[in-house]
């Protein structure tokens, strides 16, 4: 008896999609965002033309693609017709070119780099005057200086370029430092004049007239006149110098406390307003007995005197 399975009935046949006129004309739904335009193609360059031909010769005006720095040394770029020539001055360059001159050169190679590089002939040639050196304002041209550095320079076959550029870079410092300097002072100098004003207070005006007229005086009796810079100038500003015009101050202080009357006219360092202060409270021994004269043309004498002294006090 026989054991196979009977055979697997056959498959149906595959249903093809109806062609039916309206599926074949069903339109196709577009999509909701439309598709990006394809980017235009990129233009083609024409390659530049060769600047030499296939033998080794140069092309007419080669050198104007080499970019703007060459074109300073057209002249000598434009002698070379074909590559061999400029191997031809490169192996010469490299055997015989420039170098910084050292210490035992050949006068030669000393020679071919001070033409190179442009160094005078002698020093005088590098032109160090006090308009070159442009030297900051308030400093004098100092020409023992100038010539110093322009025999340096020439000495170490130093280019005037590089001279004037070292000679401008050191002004330029030396123009910072005087300026830094000057704002220090000048600080320094406001302060110390806000520090006197606020020590002496309502008296600062007083006080101030007494010490210039006590530097004049002082300044007469020395022989020195009172448009000398060394007394004009502290005439002009006495808080300039506080420590000067405190000095000077106690100076007209004990003048003033001296009762001996010297044939110099020593009471004359005393400013107007001490000595019509010495008149009024009988201190002066020339004046003060004659206000208290009974003739009337003695205090007439000492009203003069004293108006005279309120003038110069009105000055000072």
């Amino acid at each position: 008896m026989s054991t196979e399975a009977p055979p697997a009935p056959a498959a149906a046949p595959a249903q093809l999609a109806p062609t039916t006129p309206d599926a074949i004309a069903a339109p196709v739904t577009p999509s909701a965002t439309p598709a990006p335009a394809a980017a235009p193609a990129a233009p083609v360059e024409t390659p530049p033309a060769a600047s030499a031909a296939w033998d080794g010769k140069l092309q007419e005006n080669w050198f104007l693609g080499l970019g703007d720095e060459f074109a300073p040394h057209a002249k000598d770029l434009e002698k070379h017709k074909d590559i061999r020539s400029i191997i031809t001055e490169l192996n010469y360059f490299r055997k015989n070119g420039v170098e910084y001159p050292a210490e035992g050169s050949p006068a030669s190679a000393i020679e071919r780099f001070r033409k190179v590089a442009g160094v005078p002939e002698d020093p005088t040639g590098y032109g160090l005057t006090a308009e070159a050196m442009k030297l900051p304002e308030g400093m004098s041209f100092d020409s023992e200086l100038a010539t110093a550095v322009a025999e340096a320079a020439h000495r170490t076959h130093t280019p005037p370029a590089a001279v004037q550029a070292m000679a401008g870079v050191f002004n330029e410092i030396l123009a910072k430092r005087s300026a830094d300097a000057a704002h220090a002072e000048a600080k320094a100098k406001a302060e110390a004049k806000d520090a006197l004003v606020k020590e002496w207070r309502n008296d600062f005006q007083h006080n101030a007239s007494t010490v210039r007229h006590i530097t004049e005086m002082l300044g007469q009796q020395a022989g020195i006149p009172a448009d000398d810079p060394a007394i004009a100038e502290f005439i002009s500003d006495v808080s300039a110098k506080p420590g000067l015009a405190k000095l000077m101050l106690q100076v007209s202080k004990m003048v003033a406390e001296d009762r001996i009357v010297t044939p110099n006219g020593f009471g004359n360092l005393k400013s107007p307003a001490q000595q019509l202060a010495d008149i009024d409270a009988g201190n002066d021994p020339t004046w003060s007995p004659l206000l208290k004269s009974s003739s009337a043309e003695d205090r007439a004498r000492v009203y003069e005197h004293k108006k005279a002294l309120r003038e110069k006090a009105k000055a000072t």
